[in-house]
């Protein structure tokens, strides 16, 4: 039977406790656009979209050519209903990134919640061509577009 050895919490305690504490300091100020990135996706995660959009400002700031960002920012802005900024945030992702099929299937996304459906075909049909067809192929099923 093996005996229960009480050195090696102890001994782990400094480690967990720089884990712990290191943690903490990122979730107060990230120093990094892939930081403030990241824990802008953890907010949009929770539903808490403006402070997503805080830390996707700060990101773009630090990095103002991540295409992802503006995307992820993009999302965010439809959430609130926020059409405008929202497709503004997807034509600069997919300025910096003309290939980015998620910008342009996401846009498609916010045309169609706007009202815009002509638009939203386009987008998706776009996005088709550049091998992402799950919204082209549902919007065809259900006859939004041809």
């Amino acid at each position: 039977m093996e005996r229960f050895n009480m050195r090696t919490p102890i001994l782990m305690f400094p480690f967990l406790a720089l884990f712990v504490f290191g943690c903490a300091e990122m979730e107060q100020k990230p120093s990094s656009a892939e930081a403030y990135s990241n824990r802008g996706v953890s907010y949009f995660e929770k539903g808490e979209y403006d402070q997503a959009i805080s830390d996707y400002n700060k990101a773009i700031e630090i990095n103002p050519r991540d295409a992802k960002v503006y995307n992820n920012r993009g999302i965010a802005y439809g959430e609130k209903d926020q059409y405008d900024l929202s497709i503004s945030d997807f034509n600069k992702a997919i300025e910096i990134n003309p290939k980015d099929a998620d910008a342009y299937s996401n846009r498609g996304h916010t045309y169609m919640k706007s009202g815009n459906k002509e638009k939203a075909c386009s987008d998706w049909k776009r996005a088709c061509e550049l091998g992402d067809c799950r919204d082209d192929t549902i919007a065809k099923r259900k006859e939004w577009c041809e």
